[in-house]
């Protein structure tokens, strides 16, 4: 009895489906995933309406190989529930200049500490970035910015020495 379940053939399309959800899961928790990036801060190198991308996680969690100039994922150091999109300006060790937002401020430089990054939106005015919330660590990062794949007339790699 048991010989003819293990025969049936329905459990080759059980063995395919599970086998096509598990590689899914991997990929999807340790490669890549897709995302849509909304929101102004990146003006003008991603757009407001909804840029699809592919998000590389391997490098930035696996490897945590990030550069100056990546356009990384991260949760926000403000709300862990929401991620955000920004570029990276310093890593560790580096001194940042930290331009002031109004006449009242002036310029500053900060170190960025050792397992922290500094982020900022390419659009200064919009952008909610260290510049308010100070370096980021890097645990929080998700994921790099590999591919814009939509809109298609934009398709592409993301400019990264911004």
């Amino acid at each position: 009895m048991f010989r003819r379940i293990i025969d049936h053939p329905n459990l080759e399309y059980v063995r395919l489906i599970a086998s096509f959800v598990s590689t899914v899961y991997v990929f999807k928790q340790y490669v890549g995933q897709l995302t849509v990036v909304n929101g102004p801060s990146m003006l003008p190198t991603l757009n407001r309406s909804g840029d699809l991308c592919i998000c590389d996680q391997f490098s930035a969690q696996i490897l945590r190989h990030i550069k100056v100039g990546d356009i990384v994922t991260c949760y926000s150091p403000r709300n862990r529930n929401n991620i955000v999109c920004k570029r990276v300006k310093g890593l560790a060790g580096d001194v940042v200049e930290v331009k002031a937002r109004n006449n009242w401020e002036s310029d500053r430089k900060v170190t960025v500490p050792q397992g922290h990054v500094w982020l900022e939106g390419d659009n200064r005015e919009l952008s909610i970035d260290s510049r308010e919330y100070g370096p980021v660590p890097t645990s929080l990062i998700t994921s790099k910015i590999a591919l814009r794949i939509w809109p298609l007339s934009q398709f592409g790699p993301l400019d990264p020495l911004k």
